[in-house]
C-alpha cells in the first residue's frame, strides 16, 4: 500500500512524499531525493544523524533513547532510519532539503570539446561503499580530480545493508543516483573519450543495474566477472570495469594491484611475499607469493574507518579531529591538515573526529591504560588513567567518556572499532595461515585506500590490527584502485595483466569457516592474535 506524508525542512519548506507500508522513513526521503548528502549510519541507528521530529510519534527504541535527549524524545524526536514513515502524518527535518534541481541540472548540456581533445581525455573513478573518488586526465596530466561521499550513501552504510535496499526498491534506484554524479563531473569538466570504474564487486553490480541477489545472501556467487567494457548508458561513454576476482573481493584490488605491480604507480613492493590490504568499508586482501601467485579474501570492515556511524564521527575536512596527543593535563586533540606539527590558533568548534581521530584515541587511551584489551575502561589504571577518566559517566546504562567540543566516546564506540579490528586481524591471519606463514615472513604492508595514506602505523601496531614484527615494513600505498582505473583505461597492455593475474588468483572463503565465529571472537582484544 502506497500513502503520502509531509517533510518539513528547517526553513519551512514542506514536500509531500510517497511511502510504502512498513518503508522507513528514512529511505522514503531518500527515494524521494529529500536527504542531503550526510555520512549517515543509515540503518545502524548509531550515529543519530538522521534524528527527526514525528507527528505522530511510534514509541522511542533503545538507540532513540541512547542518541536522544528525554525532552526530544517527548516532543516526538525519533531516528528515522529505525521508524516507519508516518501513516497520515507528517515529520519535521532539522537540515534543509537539497538546494540544487537534480533534474534541470542533468537536461544542461555538457561542454563541447575537439573530438581529438575528447577522444584523448579519460575519466578514472575508485567507486568506494563510502566514498566516489575520480580524476579527469589527458596525456598523463590531470586536468581535475575530486572526492564525495558515495551519493547511495542513504541507502545504506556498507555492502550488505546497500545491497539489502537494493533487493527491497531494485538496483536501478542506486545506479540512477551514481549516474548522475558521473554525468555532474563531466557537465563540469568536459567530456571524455573513455573511462573506467574500480570498485567492489557489489559497487559495480549497483553501478550497472544488475541483479544483485547472488551477492546478497549464501550460498554467494559471481555472475560477472568484469574485465570488459559496458556502456552504462547512452550519454556516457564506454567504461572499462577490471576483473572481479570473487563475490567480496572486486575491480578495486585488480586495479590496486595492477597499479603497484605492472604500472608501478605508488611504492614499489621490496619483494615476495607482501600483503596489500585496501582499507574500506569492505576490507579486501591479496597476499602476493609470487609474480604468478595470488591469495585473496575480504571481510566486511564496515564504515568506521571513514569516522562514520559513531555519533561524533565524520569524513576528513576542514575542522575534524584527525588524532589526539596524551599530555599529562589530559588529551589534545589534532585538527585536520595540522597532523605534521602543532594545531595553531586555538579552536572553537569541531565538526567530528575522524576515522584516523578514532584510531588515535584509541591508541592513546590503551598506552594510559585508560582501556584494557577486552576495551573496557579502566578508571583504576594508575594515575594517569584516573585523571583523563576523572569525568567518565553513563547515559542510558552505557559507560562514556566526555571529550573536547561536548563528544563523547562510547563503550559501543570502542566496541565498533575492536568490531573492525577484530575482522582485519583475522583476515591477515588466515590468510598467512593459509600460506604457510608467519607474519615475519612478510616482505611488505601496503596500506591502500585513504584511510591507509593517513592512518598513523604505530595506532596500527598499538590497536593489534598486526604485529610488533612488521613495524618497519607498513606503508601507505595511497588510492591504489584509482591509479590502477587510470593505468587499465588508457593501456591495453595493463589490460592483458590484470586478466592473467585474475587467473592466477584464488580466493579464501572466510565466511565459509565453520570455526569463523569463533576466531572472529578470540581477535576481539585490543592485541594481535
Amino acid at each position: 500500500m502506497t500513502f503520502f506524508f509531509d517533510a518539513t525542512d528547517s526553513r519551512g519548506t514542506t514536500r509531500r512524499v510517497a511511502a510504502r507500508q512498513g518503508q522507513t522513513c528514512l529511505d522514503a526521503l531518500y527515494l524521494a531525493g529529500l536527504l542531503p548528502s550526510r555520512a549517515l549510519c543509515a540503518g545502524m541507528g548509531r550515529c543519530g544523524l538522521c534524528a527527526m521530529t514525528f507527528s505522530p510519534a511510534s514509541p522511542p527504541l533503545d538507540n532513540d533513547r541512547k542518541r536522544i535527549s528525554a525532552e526530544e524524545l517527548a516532543q516526538g524526536v525519533r531516528l528515522a532510519c529505525l521508524h516507519p514513515a508516518p501513516i497520515d502524518g507528517s515529520v519535521r527535518l532539522a537540515t534543509l532539503f537539497p538546494e540544487a534541481d537534480v533534474a534541470e541540472k542533468d537536461d544542461k548540456p555538457i561542454v563541447p570539446l575537439p573530438v581529438t581533445e575528447v577522444e584523448e581525455r579519460i575519466l578514472a573513478v575508485d567507486l568506494g561503499t563510502t566514498t566516489l573518488e575520480w580524476r579527469v586526465e589527458q596525456g598523463g596530466d590531470v586536468l581535475a580530480q575530486g572526492r564525495e561521499l558515495n551519493p547511495q550513501f542513504g541507502a545504506g552504510s556498507e555492502v550488505m545493508s546497500r545491497l539489502a535496499f537494493a533487493q527491497r526498491e531494485g538496483p536501478e534506484a542506486l545506479q540512477s543516483v551514481l549516474l548522475r554524479s558521473l554525468r555532474a563531473v563531466l557537465r563540469d569538466h568536459g567530456p571524455v573519450g573513455t573511462m573506467s570504474v574500480a570498485g567492489n564487486p557489489a559497487m559495480i553490480h549497483l553501478l550497472l543495474g544488475l541483479d544483485c541477489s547472488s551477492l546478497a545472501s549464501a550460498p554467494y556467487g559471481l555472475n560477472y566477472a568484469g574485465d570488459r567494457e559496458e556502456q552504462v548508458a547512452a550519454d556516457l561513454p564506454a567504461c572499462y570495469v577490471p576483473p572481479l576476482l570473487s563475490p567480496f573481493v572486486g575491480a578495486d584490488l585488480s586495479a590496486g594491484l595492477t597499479a603497484l605491480m605492472y604500472g608501478k604507480d605508488g611504492p614499489s613492493p621490496v619483494g615476495f611475499p607482501f600483503l596489500l590490504a585496501d582499507m574500506g568499508t569492505n576490507g579486501e586482501f591479496i597476499l602476493a607469493l609470487s609474480e604468478d601467485d595470488f591469495l585473496a579474501c575480504s571481510v566486511p570492515l564496515g564504515p568506521a574507518l571513514e569516522g562514520v556511524g559513531f555519533p561524533h564521527g565524520t569524513m576528513a575536512g576542514p575542522e575534524t579531529i584527525t588524532g589526539f596527543d596524551l599530555k599529562p593535563t589530559g588529551l589534545s586533540p589534532r585538527f585536520y591538515g595540522a597532523e605534521a606539527g602543532p594545531s595553531g590558533a586555538p579552536h572553537a568548534s569541531a565538526l567530528g573526529i575522524t576515522g584516523t581521530g578514532y584510531f588515535s584515541l584509541l591508541a592513546g587511551l590503551l598506552t594510559a591504560r585508560c582501556l584494557d584489551e577486552a576495551g573496557s575502561f579502566l578508571p583504576n589504571g594508575g594515575p594517569l588513567a584516573s585523571r583523563l577518566l576523572s569525568k567518565l559517566d553513563k547515559h542510558e546504562g552505557e559507560a562514556y567518556l566526555p571529550l573536547p567540543f561536548d563528544m563523547a566516546l562510547y563503550a559501543s564506540d570502542v566496541e565498533e572499532m575492536l568490531k573492525v579490528k577484530a575482522a582485519f586481524n583475522l583476515a591477515v591471519s588466515e590468510l598467512l595461515e593459509a600460506a604457510g606463514l608467519r607474519p615475519a615472513d612478510l616482505a611488505d604492508v601496503l596500506l591502500a585506500g585513504n584511510m591507509g595514506l593517513h592512518v598513523c602505523p604505530e595506532d596500527m601496531l598499538r590497536l593489534g590490527f598486526l604485529p610488533r614484527v612488521l613495524s618497519a615494513r607498513i606503508h601507505a600505498a595511497g588510492n591504489t584502485s584509482l591509479h590502477g582505473a587510470s593505468l587499465l583505461c588508457r593501456d591495453p597492455e595493463a589490460r592483458k595483466w590484470a586478466r592473467r593475474m585474475a587467473r592466477r588468483c584464488r580466493t579464501l572463503e572466510l565466511a565459509g569457516d565453520a570455526a569463523f565465529g569463533e576466531k572472529y571472537l578470540q581477535r576481539m582484544r585490543f592485541i594481535y592474535v
